[in-house]
């Protein structure tokens, strides 16, 4: 059986018997000059998910499985591999200080900003980690975690990139497109005079959600979305339910 470095969800272990039904628990263990990070946004949970990114004198805790052939394959599937995240070998460190071999995946496109995850999602990490009896310096890093506030909507006033018409756009913090919004957060954009609605993007060849200007049905979609926050724009409302 193949060794599992596991720091993200899978610190969870209903999750992985229920993924991999014949893994075996081994134990806690560090990945030496690696850091903890969210670099990747979750379709499915609406998060941020987890990642390990090389930082010299960091550390990220985990837990290993022993897998077998089987659990490889749904393991890969649900990790995305190798699309969304790629599995490589590297080294741990029990506590004792021992050294072994285990494969663990890594996200492939990093995003350069941290994503934010969300209450639901940290959980699965926070309460693993203590199930576990984790290092209370890493607990409490693990806490300190800001999170994504699925209920705070913020509205900026903008020119259609179309029309050159004023439109008002809605995202949410760390500049989260309406793709990732719950009813709740449509309603309250729509409160607010946003237009959301389900258009196809040619760039992505997929329908999503996306801010739509009310004067001329133009899609307002990620690339634009993107750029535009990066000219500094008014917010000209934040409500949450």
């Amino acid at each position: 059986m193949i060794r599992y470095f596991a720091y993200g969800s899978n610190l969870n272990e209903d999750q992985v018997r229920e993924r991999c039904p014949e893994s075996k628990l081994v134990g806690k263990f560090v990945l030496k000059d690696y850091c903890l990070d969210f670099t990747i946004f979750s379709k499915r949970r609406k998060s941020g998910c987890a990642d390990i990114v090389k930082s010299p004198g960091g550390e990220v805790w985990g837990l290993v499985y022993e897998l077998t052939p089987n659990d490889w394959i749904e393991m890969d599937k649900f990790e995305g591999h190798p699309n969304n995240y790629k599995r490589f070998l590297l080294e741990v460190q029990d506590e004792d200080g021992d050294v072994v071999d285990a494969e663990s995946y890594e996200v492939v496109d990093k995003s350069t900003e941290t994503l934010m995850p969300t209450q639901e999602y940290l959980k699965l990490i926070i309460d693993g980690a203590a199930k576990h009896d984790f290092p209370q310096d890493y607990q409490k890093f693990l806490s300190q975690i800001a999170l994504l506030d699925k209920t705070e909507v913020r509205v900026v006033e903008m020119q259609c990139w179309n029309c050159k018409k004023e439109m008002k756009i809605a995202f949410l913090d760390q500049n989260t497109s309406p793709e990732f919004f719950d009813k709740e957060a449509i309603e309250l954009a729509g409160k607010h005079g946003v237009v959301i609605e389900e258009r196809y993007s040619d760039t992505r060849k997929e329908s999503y959600p996306a801010n739509v200007c009310p004067h001329c049905d133009s899609m307002f979609g990620d690339f634009f979305l993107h750029n535009y926050w990066y000219d500094e724009p008014v917010e000209i409302a934040r409500t949450k339910s």
